[in-house]
């Protein structure tokens, strides 16, 4: 059986979402150097349980919220990482 949502991460093009597997699967994988987020929302939750596949749009929505200047930075978790 398909996963119903498919995170996905590693080198490579960012995909805010796609649906694949005749609707069975929307894959999401992450853009690099963790300039967006992604958002997943999922409209009709029962509808995958009785086998309708992924409508982006429709039952499902998915994309990328990237990171602007308009979000502030944090001393405290730059510090964090700052660490490592």
């Amino acid at each position: 059986s398909a996963f119903d949502i498919l995170l996905g991460s590693g080198p490579g093009n960012g995909i805010s979402g796609m649906v694949m597997n005749q609707g069975k699967t929307l894959w999401v994988r992450a853009y690099t150097k963790g300039q967006a987020v992604g958002l997943i929302q999922i409209l009709d939750p029962k509808g995958r349980k009785a086998g309708k596949p992924w409508l982006l749009g429709d039952n499902v929505q998915a994309m990328a919220e990237p990171f602007r200047d308009n979000i502030p930075s944090r001393g405290d978790i730059a510090a964090l990482f700052s660490k490592l």
